[in-house]
């Protein structure tokens, strides 16, 4: 089932998080797959860890966008976008 990949990946995320918390990469990667899984706002809070730790990072403020405009936030999805 899909659902138990995602939920595996999450699970082997979350470690590799805890073995280095200031890792970005791994948080970013959490974040795509709790959107993959329609946890939005789960994914918007982990990657608001990112962009504090990364705040140029482009990939991140256009997956903001996504999920803002998945959201119906168009005005933020629009920030984030131009970033």
């Amino acid at each position: 089932h899909e659902s138990r990949k995602y939920e595996v990946a999450l699970k082997m995320l979350q470690y590799a998080t805890e073995l280095e918390p200031a890792n970005p990469q791994a948080k970013f990667q959490r974040a795509n797959v709790l959107r993959t899984m329609e946890c939005y706002e789960a994914a918007l809070e982990e990657l608001m860890s990112v962009r504090d730790s990364a705040p140029r990072e482009a990939s991140v403020h256009f997956l903001m966008g996504k999920i803002c405009k998945q959201l119906g936030r168009r005005d933020e999805a629009m920030i984030h976008f131009t970033t």
